[in-house]
């Protein structure tokens, strides 16, 4: 994957999700459904992700790795915003947007 700078419009709520949690002391953390069932870790966020971290060709930005040690992607152009997983070039879907996080109870670690 070839990474280069993010040069369209960025979603909203993929800001509004690194601006709550990219501050220091937010991560490590657990996020929770309102019924208490377990989403996801992150362990940190990738600083200046939008123009480090963006694979052009299939619109997937890096930002951030989980407690497993693998990294997260968003498809930028999917306007759902689902998280994928990227095991050592084997990229998959978690089944969780980043709507899900932000409406998540969340545990600091």
């Amino acid at each position: 994957m070839s990474q280069r700078a993010f040069d369209g419009e960025k979603p909203q709520v993929m800001i509004e999700f690194l601006d709550r949690f990219g501050t220091k002391g937010q991560l490590p953390a657990a996020f929770l459904t309102q019924e208490g069932e377990f989403l996801l870790s992150i362990q940190y966020l990738f600083e200046d992700c939008w123009s480090k971290n963006f694979d052009q060709a299939n619109s997937l930005l890096r930002f951030g790795v989980n407690t497993d040690g693998w990294d997260l992607l968003v498809d930028i152009g999917d306007e759902q915003l689902v998280i994928l997983q990227d095991e050592m070039g084997d990229i998959d879907s978690i089944d969780i947007s980043v709507f899900d996080l932000l409406e998540a109870n969340v545990e600091q670690a």
